[in-house]
């Protein structure tokens, strides 16, 4: 069965607010929502909120998930070690919204990330170039532009347009998830009506229901995939520094034998030959 999603609902304080969004949402028809942490300040990354806690009933979520996120901003001095750390890791879905060229750049090819973002509202102040953009795809992330902005203010609308118009035709909408961006019930709309938005902004019929049903829940088995996967540690030194005995495993010749190995070979090929020798002399 077909699951629409609508993976980045803003988080607010308000708790009854944000109880009634999500409520909306599973009215309109969403089965799967991510309630979105935005942190604005590289410098938060340590002290990062832990995830929101279920806010619809047990009757309310037999058909309804309710999954967190976490969105960094970057800039060019975002210390982006913490992105590993533990705080970060407990969120289901870890997303980067990159401010200029560099940290683009940067979440396309080294970050590892789930999901890259836009604020495509304002202007964005640097090009997505079509290298970075191919790097990213290559690695398996997905890329999100959300409709919201659209729906709160005529002067964002352009701006949302014009932008994501502009990034479909460069990348054909391959790897691409709609989202509401949601802060209030208001900013929803009912999943096929974003399907039919997504065709205005240059997505094919198939694409456009994708990016709410096959390509979020792709994208979920990766950020899945993520969490669990164990990260190991290489030991780099110099040649010189291996001792002797180990210096066969990187010369690609075979270890050397003990001396007890040599005896104990030598013993064991004698053997046969006076088994042998006897049984002859007793004929």
């Amino acid at each position: 069965m077909v699951k629409f999603h609508d993976l980045n609902i803003a988080r607010v304080k308000d708790a009854v607010a944000q109880k009634h969004t999500l409520r909306i949402a599973c009215r309109l028809g969403y089965e799967v929502v991510a309630v979105t942490t935005v942190l604005k300040n590289g410098d938060e990354l340590t002290a990062a909120p832990p995830p929101i806690e279920l806010q619809l009933t047990k009757e309310e979520q037999q058909n309804f998930q309710q999954l967190s996120r976490i969105t960094v901003v970057l800039s060019d001095k975002t210390n982006n070690s913490y992105l590993g750390n533990d705080k970060i890791k407990s969120y289901d879905i870890l997303a980067v919204q990159p401010t200029t060229e560099k940290s683009f750049q940067v979440a396309c090819s080294e970050l590892n990330v789930d999901l890259i973002t836009f604020d495509f509202s304002t202007w964005l102040g640097f090009h997505l170039k079509h290298q970075y953009v191919q790097t990213a795809l290559r690695l398996g992330k997905y890329f999100e532009f959300t409709y919201g902005p659209a729906i709160r203010d005529t002067t964002c609308r352009r701006y949302v347009f014009q932008n994501t118009t502009d990034f479909v035709q460069r990348k054909e909408g391959q790897n691409t998830i709609i989202s509401s961006g949601a802060e209030w019930p208001t900013d929803l709309r009912a999943p096929y009506d974003v399907a039919n938005l997504a065709i205005l902004f240059g997505m094919k019929e198939g694409q456009a229901k994708s990016s709410l049903t096959s390509t979020p829940r792709a994208l979920l088995l990766k950020a899945a995939t993520r969490r669990l996967t164990v990260k190991s540690s290489i030991t780099i030194g110099h040649v010189t520094s291996i001792p002797e005995k180990d210096k066969w495993k990187i010369e690609g010749s075979k270890p050397p034998s003990t001396d007890a190995g040599k005896r104990q070979n030598t013993d064991d090929h004698d053997e046969p030959k006076k088994k042998k020798s006897k049984k002859l002399k007793s004929n």
